[in-house]
């Protein structure tokens, strides 16, 4: 039994695959930004950086962990709780 085969030449290979894909180019020009900066523009990037350090560091804090989710027990305690500090009674709609 003859089993087909896909063939793809070389020069449909390099008319789909650019060779930007495989170079260094790109990397190498990170961080986007310029090399001489005016005094206005190196104080805006200066808090560009720290605002961006300080959402890292929050989004680092928020790390969901499942062992942190309460039980059925201590989310009713705190609904109760809640509605004793309002001062709401327990009208049975919710």
């Amino acid at each position: 039994m003859l089993v087909p085969t896909l063939r793809i030449s070389p020069s449909l290979l390099t008319k789909t695959v650019s060779t930007r894909t495989f170079s260094l180019a790109a990397i190498t020009r990170l961080p986007h930004q310029k090399t001489n900066l005016s005094p206005e523009e190196r104080n805006e990037q200066k808090l560009f950086d720290e605002n961006k350090a300080r959402l890292e560091k929050l989004e680092q804090a928020k790390i969901y962990d499942g062992s942190q989710r309460e039980t059925c027990e201590e989310l009713k305690k705190k609904g109760d709780d809640a509605r004793i500090e309002q001062n709401r009674p327990d009208d049975g709609v919710y």
